[in-house]
Order: structure tokens, then C-alpha cells, then sequence
């Protein structure tokens, strides 16, 4: 078994594997999880903090989920249900030096020699379409989270790659052979996005892709979705574009509009919530609060109700009064900016003209103490509003 120590190793790994032949791109990521799925597995159980497992149906489904979940998790699981139900046969290049548990060498009986020899590409396809990988049964772990209950005929399954006797280079030069196997491929709009707008999240930690993970698409039942997100030690499962905790209740979340969320580039949100922990976590307090609050209501006027009041109370009064601090201290860093070029100036002047410095520092020293006395205010201000639960919604709004 070949694992690595967390996340972010296995992910840049991943894109390594990927960048060494883009061409081959999907070929390369399904051999990739194939090789590290005891890897994954075990740091995803691992991840400390809040862990959230997402169903997707779309693309689309995914990106709006993903953005909202980082709000209140610290890793999300996810796969995106654009793949195709049927393995399909994958050719790709595999450095020689590569080691993996599903890797490996099937010889053949050459009939010219009646000796054995390493197969050439074409003779490991036919082989593959001659014997159903899928049709073995086994009680592995792989098959557990990849069997989606309702298409019996459609699962995961880590199936083998065999090396062939084809050799080749990659585009970083290095001594590969060709490999061979079953693979299973997803539409190529979700790996632009991987490859993509979600690379500096997935090499980051917060977000790990799980082709092995798989829930029956286009159904309510949330079973399925909670019990593999149970195995995974995840506090909560999505599918489709509604959160819902393990209860069955709807997120808080799912009904709330935050500003600038929809469109903000994935590399941004990351960014800013990392540099804002503080304010970060004051919103999740925030949003617990509500969940806890909605989860003993029964009525959904009274749920839309406390919505409505959240949604006030955060995105309109708070907001707002991070908007006038903020705004307050823009304009004392533009004045005290501009005073010191005008003091810097009046001493050159005052040294040409013949004026004492001392004078003219004492002249001044009344406005001097009062701006050094605003500026501590508002230094002080500004500590207290990064710590508001919506001050790194005002951080993305600014960048």
C-alpha cells in the first residue's frame, strides 16, 4: 500500500501525475485514485475539524455547494455525478519509476516462441474485452463506497492496470511504458474545473476529489448519503443544491443570500477566509445558533421568519456597520498618509526659511495629539470589526 502523510500531498501528487501527460489527463487522475485509494481513505478519516460529504449532480450543483460549505467546513468530500456508468478501456503513459498496488505486468504466451513475454497494447485491450472486471464480487472497501444502491449495475470498482511493453517519454522527458486498463471518465467540464478554478483549493487541503464515492443520482432518499458519509466520518451529506444535516433538516445555509459568495473565484474565498479565522469563525457560531434554533421549529412560515431576521440581522445591520468602519478607517489612513508628506515638506521649507524646528513641531503638537488619538481609536475599532461575523464578506467584497 502506498499512501501519503496528508491531503495536500496526495492532491499535488495528483497534479504532478496529471501534468507529466495532460493529454491523458483523465486517464492519469483514475489511475491516481486507484493507486492511493487506502491513502484517501485514511486521511479523509483523519482530517480533523468539520468534514462535509457532497453528492452533486452537476458541475453547477457542485460549484454552488462547494462554496457554501467552505463557510462551515473545514475539508469537503465531493464527487459530481458526470461520469460515465460504464468503465472504459484507458491507454496512458506510467514512468517507469512508478509504484502502485494496481499496477503490474501480465505476461503472455507468445506462440511463435512458446515462451512468455510483456504484452503489447492491443493484446491487453482484447483482453479487457474479453473478461467483465466488474462482474467479481468481492466485500472491499472500494466496492462498499462505490456501489450505488439504486443501479446495481453501476459501480466503482478498483480495478488493475498492466504494464506493456510500448516505451515511451513523457513531456518531462522521463523513460515511461504505456499502461493499460479500466477507467472510469467524467465529462470534460469537470476537468477544466478540477484542473482548473479548483487546483490552489484541492493542493490547499480544503477540497478532495472521491470518484470512489458514489450515492444513486436522481433520487430524495438521504440514506444512502448518510451512511457512506458515516463510513467517512463525515458530520454532514449534500445532494443537489440542498444542505441538510444528518437529521434531515435543512442547513440554514441553503436559504441564506451572502453577498458576493456566487461569483467569487474559489482562489479568493480560500484566501480570505484563511487571513479571516477570527471573523470566520464568529459566522459559524452565528449560523449553529440558527440551526439550532430552525431544528425545533415545525412550521415553515416561523422557519422562513427566523431566516428573514438572520439574514437582517448579519447582511444588512452587520454589514453595514463593517462598511462604516472600514470606510472610516480608509479616510484616517488617506489623512494621516497625506499629513506626513505635508509635514515632511514644511520642515524642508522651515529648514530653507530659517524656522526652528522645535516651533514648528510645537505648533503642531495639539492636531498631532488628537490624530494619534483617533488613530488608536480606530485601530482599536478595526480589531474589534475583524473579529464580526461578516467581516470577511466585506475582505471579498473589497478584493
Amino acid at each position: 500500500m502506498f499512501t501519503m502523510s496528508n491531503l495536500q500531498d496526495l492532491n499535488r501528487e495528483l497534479f504532478s501525475l496529471v501534468d507529466s501527460f495532460p493529454r491523458a489527463r483523465w486517464e492519469l487522475m483514475d489511475y491516481h485514485f486507484k493507486s492511493n485509494l487506502d491513502g484517501y481513505l485514511d486521511v479523509i478519516q483523519r482530517a480533523e475539524g468539520r468534514k462535509t460529504l457532497v453528492f452533486a449532480e452537476t458541475d453547477a450543483d457542485m460549484l454552488a455547494a462547494i462554496r457554501r460549505l467552505m463557510l462551515i467546513s473545514d475539508t469537503i468530500v465531493f464527487n459530481v455525478n458526470t461520469y460515465l456508468d460504464k468503465p472504459v478501456v484507458s491507454i496512458f503513459p506510467i514512468p517507469d519509476k512508478d509504484k502502485s498496488p494496481v499496477l503490474g505486468l501480465t505476461p503472455v504466451l507468445d506462440p511463435g516462441t512458446g515462451s512468455y513475454r510483456v504484452p503489447r497494447p492491443v493484446e491487453v485491450v482484447s483482453m479487457l474485452s474479453m473478461v467483465d472486471a466488474l462482474a467479481q464480487k468481492t466485500n472491499r472497501k472500494d466496492t462498499v463506497l462505490g456501489y450505488e444502491w439504486g443501479r446495481p449495475d453501476s459501480a466503482w470498482q478498483r480495478s488493475n492496470f498492466t504494464r506493456t511493453s510500448e516505451p515511451f517519454r513523457n513531456e518531462r522527458g522521463e523513460k515511461c511504458h504505456i499502461a493499460v486498463g479500466l477507467g472510469y471518465e467524467y465529462q470534460s467540464s469537470t476537468y477544466d474545473w478540477l484542473l482548473g478554478e479548483a487546483r490552489g483549493a484541492l493542493e490547499g487541503g480544503h477540497l478532495a476529489f472521491a470518484p470512489f464515492l458514489r450515492a444513486t443520482p436522481g433520487t430524495d432518499a438521504i440514506d444512502e448519503q448518510v451512511q457512506k458519509a458515516h463510513l467517512v466520518q463525515s458530520i454532514l451529506a449534500v445532494q443537489g443544491r440542498t444542505i441538510r444535516v444528518s437529521s434531515g433538516s435543512v442547513h440554514p445555509l441553503t436559504q441564506l443570500q451572502v453577498p458576493y459568495l456566487e461569483n467569487v473565484p474559489l482562489d479568493l474565498l480560500t484566501r480570505v477566509l484563511r487571513d479571516e479565522g477570527e471573523s470566520l469563525a464568529a459566522f459559524r457560531r452565528v449560523v449553529d445558533r440558527a440551526l439550532e434554533d430552525t431544528s425545533a421549529l415545525a412550521d415553515p412560515s416561523a422557519i422562513e421568519k427566523e431566516m428573514r431576521r438572520l439574514k437582517r440581522d448579519l447582511f444588512e445591520d452587520e454589514l453595514d456597520r463593517v462598511r462604516r468602519v472600514c470606510e472610516k478607517i480608509s479616510r484616517m489612513e488617506v489623512f494621516t498618509a497625506v499629513g506626513a508628506c505635508v509635514a515632511s515638506v514644511a520642515l524642508s521649507v522651515a529648514g530653507v526659511m530659517g524656522v526652528g524646528v522645535p516651533a514648528l513641531v510645537l505648533a503642531g503638537a495639539t492636531g498631532l495629539r488628537t490624530t494619534v488619538a483617533e488613530m488608536v481609536k480606530l485601530y482599536e475599532e478595526e480589531r474589534e470589526i475583524r473579529q464580526s461575523p461578516v467581516y470577511w464578506t466585506w475582505a471579498i467584497g473589497e478584493q
